[in-house]
């Protein structure tokens, strides 16, 4: 679809009613009797002008397929445009003020969707820029962590066996005071019976 502008939709519309209308065609001529296209006579080729500014809108009508254009066939005539079997029905369905809305709303999404596409881009440039340095620190921390487990276990293994090893310890401690206390309760007990022989 052509772009066109607001000031055209009336013009545009013009002619889609003309043709509706029962007009079999419209040319330039046509315009500028209705007063749509103006003409300055103290200008030059403003008559050629006129006939470019038409054609222009012959292109818009084109493009949205609404009327059967005829650009430049007979030089009699000109250019000049007919209705087709989609006309009414673009008529209908809202005509070129429609096609005008339509029209700036998806420019709007266009450029929704260009920003956005600009925006991720951008975050796709960062997140490439940061990934390097974003993964080396996250393997120190890895590496770290899995040195910190690795050493507090340790520690707590070597906890487990200054432990045992006191506990063994105080075991033979506890065992030789038990076999002096048995030697002494023995030699006491063997001192009265020495006694009585």
């Amino acid at each position: 679809m052509i772009e066109f502008e607001q000031k055209d939709i009336l013009i545009l519309d013009y002619i889609i009613d003309q043709l509706i209308a029962g007009y079999t065609r419209i040319n330039v001529d046509d315009l500028i009797r209705q007063g749509y296209l103006k003409i300055n006579p103290e200008e030059e080729d403003v008559y050629l002008k006129a006939v470019n500014e038409f054609d222009r809108l012959l292109h818009i009508i084109q493009s949205y397929d609404c009327a059967h254009c005829h650009f430049n066939e007979n030089d009699d005539i000109g250019s000049y445009v007919e209705s087709n079997s989609k006309t009414a029905f673009f008529y209908n369905s809202g005509g070129f003020r429609k096609a005008y809305s339509d029209l700036i709303a998806y420019n709007k999404h266009k450029e929704i969707v260009k920003n956005t596409e600009i925006n991720n881009s951008r975050l796709s440039k960062w997140q490439v820029k940061s990934y390097w340095y974003v993964f080396a620190f996250a393997l120190i921390g890895g590496l770290y962590s899995i040195y910190d487990v690795i050493n507090e276990a340790t520690k707590e293994d070597s906890k487990e066996i200054i432990l045992q090893k006191g506990l063994e310890k105080e075991v033979q401690e506890l065992k030789n005071t038990v076999n002096v206390i048995a030697k002494k309760l023995d030699s006491i007990a063997n001192k009265p019976e020495q006694k009585q022989q």
